[in-house]
């Protein structure tokens, strides 16, 4: 019989964020593909003779396709009894976890998701930015900053999302950064609250917070992994929040 292959969201970063069914999970699987925003210290959990296998994927570097990933999956899963396909976040929020699942069960392969604590919550908790919430937002949008094929969000898009919600966050949004600044500003005007989180829940973590008027002609840019908050919630931590305190 083949194996069972779990799809599991590692959280944003901190390994101390990752459930305790996935870890039990990792400590009886026989295979472990991971990708790059996996901590090493998850990896530490993994039984003696495990076979780690690395799949990562880097903006512009790819080492596995993503088409290579369920192939190899799919072989492990025929002489593994558990296999564990490690993503950071969640593997149901841009992880593509649904592509592996699908690929698997239709060729009678055994899937099971673990969720996982997605990156966006782990980067608002970090640093205390309300996604939603009274006086805050009744709403919040999320979107990828890179659609398929690396193409960038553009103002237009940006714009419509952001005048489409109260809080708006855009992740992979790095090599689109100064798009969504633009369709920020034009869409709620140069007060508007803004955050950016590096690195999320990592020693590496940092948070650029301030309103756009502030970033207007600012060359910088930020590193990814990168989040990007767009209204209430930057506001509210803004206004409220003494950041000595927390």
């Amino acid at each position: 019989m083949p194996g069972t292959v779990y799809i599991i969201g590692a959280g944003p970063g901190d390994p101390d964020l990752i459930t305790l069914k996935a870890l039990k999970v990792i400590k009886e699987a026989d295979t472990i593909l991971y990708d790059r925003l996996v901590s090493p210290e998850v990896l530490e959990h993994a039984k003696p003779g495990a076979e780690l296998i690395y799949v990562g994927k880097a903006p512009g570097n790819h080492e596995f396709t993503q088409k290579e990933i369920n192939k190899l999956l799919y072989a492990k899963a025929l002489t593994a009894r558990t296999v564990a396909r490690l993503h950071g976040g969640d593997p149901l929020f841009y992880g593509r976890g649904e592509e592996e699942c699908l690929y698997l069960i239709t060729r009678r392969i055994r899937c099971k998701i673990i969720p996982g604590v997605p990156s966006p919550f782990g980067a608002a908790a970090e640093h205390l930015i309300p996604l939603a919430g009274r006086d805050i937002a009744s709403n919040v949008l999320f979107s990828t900053g890179t659609f398929k094929g690396g193409t960038k969000i553009s103002v237009e898009e940006a714009m419509n999302i952001i005048r489409a919600s109260h809080h708006s966050v855009f992740l992979m949004a790095t090599s689109s950064y100064k798009n969504i600044v633009k369709a920020s500003i034009i869409a709620k005007g140069p007060d508007t609250a803004v955050a950016v989180v590096e690195k999320a829940t990592t020693p590496e973590s940092r948070l650029v917070i301030g309103k756009l008027q502030e970033l207007l002609g600012n060359e910088w840019i930020p590193s990814p992994p990168a989040i990007i908050f767009v209204g209430g919630g930057p506001r509210w931590r803004l206004e409220k929040i003494n950041a000595q305190y927390y």
